[in-house]
């Protein structure tokens, strides 16, 4: 395997494009992502073929990498058979429950976005904060990891619901933050309530000079309030939607 790791040094260096790779999709692969996917050398659809056949046409063809885009954990333990057998790397946005050391995640790990997030907080020196999460699974990991690296820095942590309403919203920005004279607010939100709680800081004026307001989001709210950090990945600017973000995280690794 030192020759893989040798392999994807390379690839990174000449700047190897999506048409080198094949794509594994599914039946429940969107049709979207199989659009913006469509220059790749090689589709496969891995629901539509049987093992032998997969095998065979990695036999007849040269890969330089693979993209899992099948948007199901069902069929992880034969691309990463394919993956070992052949020595090719690949990048997935299925559910991993596994490590495999081949297997690379498209996006940002809930661990590094934790990390990026503490750098930030040292680097702007706070020395308390509210950490405002949504309640969706993603959210509350990079939450507590971050939790776990600035427990010292942290003041309080408040969820809500993706359903979030205005007046709740508001309750939370002015008599749970503002009120407490808190100045630095970590917002990690990937919902459409982020808009909810942008509306709740606008309306109890909660930024005001010296207010720091961090975001770690995958929410595509792009108005975010003036004044702000956010944490993002390569590229995700350009992402109008979540399947051209999947796109843009795969161009950003290659």
């Amino acid at each position: 395997m030192n020759s893989l790791a040798f392999l994807i040094q390379l690839y990174s260096v000449l700047g190897f494009g999506i048409e080198d790779g094949t794509i594994f999709i599914s039946n429940k692969t969107p049709d979207q992502i199989i659009i913006l996917f469509s220059n790749a050398s090689s589709i496969i659809n891995i629901s539509s073929m049987s093992i032998d056949e997969i095998f065979l046409s990695f036999k007849l063809q040269e890969f330089m990498f693979i993209v899992d885009v099948t948007w199901t954990k069902s069929y992880l333990d034969l691309i990463n058979s394919l993956s070992e057998v052949f020595e090719v790397a690949y990048f997935t946005l299925s559910p991993e429950l596994t490590k495999f050391m081949t297997r690379y995640p498209l996006h940002n790990t809930e661990k590094s976005e934790a990390q990026s997030l503490s750098s930030l907080i040292s680097f702007l020196d706070v020395k308390k904060y509210v950490l405002l999460t949504s309640t969706i699974h993603i959210d509350l990991d990079v939450a507590d990891f971050l939790i776990d690296i600035t427990k010292e820095r942290l003041h309080s942590h408040i969820t809500y619901p993706e359903g979030i309403q205005q007046v709740t919203a508001e309750n939370i920005i002015g008599k749970m933050i503002k009120s407490k004279g808190i100045k630095t607010l970590v917002i990690i939100d990937s919902t459409n309530a982020l808009k909810i709680i942008e509306k709740a800081m606008e309306s109890k004026k909660y930024i005001t000079p010296g207010a720091i307001i961090i975001y770690s989001s995958r929410s595509f709210s792009q108005n975010h309030t003036s004044g702000t950090f956010k944490i993002e990945e390569y590229m995700s600017e350009k992402a109008k939607n979540q399947y051209e973000f999947d796109y843009f995280a795969l161009i950003n690794r290659l």
